[in-house]
Parts: C-alpha cells; sequence; structure tokens
C-alpha cells in the first residue's frame, strides 16, 4: 500500500510538471477594418481605381512552444478613377491564411516566431463604366514566409508585428483577349471561371507582402482589444497577360476572446 501511494504521487507530481511546461496559449479575434484600396488592373487601362475598403476577418491563434495559425477574411470595395464621378467599379476580396511558425527566441519581454504558411486569395472586379462586358480577377494560392514578434510591454499592454513574403504561388488571371460580350456571370460560370488555367510562379511573377503592426490592450481582466495598422502589396505579372498591381492600406480594430 506504501509503494501504491508512492508511485501514485510521483505520476501526479510528473503530471503536474509537464503540464506545466506544455502550457498552451489559444486566442480566438474579431476584426473590423477600414482602408484605401488601390488598383490597376493593366488588362483594362493603365488607370488607378482606389476607394474606401471594408474588411472583416476571424483569426485563430494558438501557442504552446511554437505557434499556429488560421485565419479568414472578406473584403469589400467601390472604387474609382479620378476621372469617373461615381464609384461605380468594385472589387470583393475572399483570403484564408494558415500556418505553422517556430519559437526562434523567448524571453520574458519578448517571442520570435519564424515559419511557412499557405494563403488562398480571391480577388473578382468589376468596372462597368470602363468594361460592362467582362469580369476580371487576380487569384492565388500561395507558399508564404511568415515572422511574428510579440512584444510585452506591461502586464496590459504588447506590441506584435507580422510579416509575410511570398515564395511560391499557384495563380490565375483572366485571358488578356476575351472575343464574347460577356464571361458567364451566373454563380457556376464565375466559380469555373476563376478555378480555371492556373499556372505557378515564383516572386518575378507573383509577388506578394504583408506587414502589420498591433497594439494591444486590456479594460479589464476578461476583453482584450488591439489597433492595428496593415499595408498589403500585391503584384501579378503573368506572361499571358499584363500586370495586376493592388495596394491595401488599413486600419483596424480587434476583439479578443
Amino acid at each position: 500500500m506504501k509503494n501504491s501511494l508512492i508511485i501514485l504521487l510521483l505520476l501526479m507530481c510528473s503530471t503536474s510538471i509537464w503540464g506545466q511546461s506544455d502550457s498552451i496559449s489559444k486566442s480566438n479575434s474579431i476584426q473590423v477594418s477600414f482602408g484605401l484600396n488601390q488598383i490597376k488592373e493593366k488588362n483594362l487601362n493603365n488607370k488607378v481605381h482606389s476607394g474606401i475598403s471594408y474588411l472583416l476577418k476571424y483569426d485563430h491563434v494558438k501557442i504552446k512552444r511554437n505557434l499556429s495559425k488560421y485565419n479568414f477574411s472578406f473584403l469589400f470595395s467601390k472604387i474609382k478613377t479620378p476621372y469617373e464621378s461615381a464609384s461605380n467599379s468594385m472589387n470583393i476580396q475572399l483570403n484564408g491564411n494558415c500556418g505553422y511558425l517556430f519559437s526562434l527566441k523567448k524571453t520574458k519581454k519578448y517571442d520570435i516566431f519564424l515559419g511557412p504558411n499557405i494563403s488562398g486569395n480571391y480577388r473578382l472586379l468589376y468596372f462597368p463604366n470602363w468594361d460592362d462586358s467582362h469580369l476580371y480577377w487576380a487569384n492565388d494560392f500561395s507558399l508564404n514566409i511568415s515572422n511574428r514578434v510579440n512584444y510585452s510591454l506591461t502586464t496590459k499592454t504588447s506590441l506584435l508585428f507580422d510579416f509575410d513574403i511570398s515564395v511560391l504561388s499557384l495563380f490565375n488571371r483572366p485571358e488578356l483577349y476575351r472575343n464574347y460580350k460577356i464571361d458567364d456571370v451566373s454563380v457556376g460560370g464565375i466559380i469555373k471561371n476563376m478555378n480555371s488555367n492556373f499556372n505557378f510562379g515564383t516572386v518575378n511573377r507573383v509577388f506578394k507582402f504583408h506587414f502589420l503592426t498591433e497594439y494591444q490592450f486590456q479594460i479589464s481582466n476578461k476583453v482584450k482589444q488591439a489597433i492595428i495598422y496593415s499595408f498589403n502589396y500585391n503584384a501579378f505579372n503573368a506572361k499571358e497577360s499584363m500586370p495586376f498591381q493592388n495596394v491595401i492600406h488599413q486600419l483596424s480594430f480587434k476583439i479578443y476572446f
């Protein structure tokens, strides 16, 4: 009986120590963003279309020793050139991202992570003032290098820095010369077109850059918020079509739960 109690106590202690060394931090968040969206679609013309963008995003992060994450977002923007009186053009973007980052350095003040992530991005554009015959798009599934730094300021405030850059992409664009007046604008037709004629490319064909800085703060022990500035740059230079460029500046408010 005595030996059994000793063994039980040892098991309990080892379980407690293991649990402390492998503590898991999880967070979910909802983000609302407003920003400036600028697009140049050279398959159409050389003019820059710009306008206010609105984004809704869900984010999940888990940190054990390394960091895993995934997120989904929806962006809508009405855009126009300086030559147009009304914002009739439209841009819709659906984005998803998942990654696994390895811990490089951990101290009491900061954590540094580096690793791969995979992103999927659909960008649909419509320019009725210039071409009411066709839809335009610039879609990709990309392998990226991701870096994240968490820096603690006080017990209730911290800074976060995020940096992503593309390495290899599977992407598609509309054909440069389309002989028919109207693309198939049914739901099935749009999905079919936006998932056809994919090509592989490295940074010389698809270049994507993302930077984010986030200030996190707590107004209570249960609620944590953040104010965010982010910058996104995307450029496509497919051989069979002229370049597409997209620049987005955003200010965001995020709530963690």
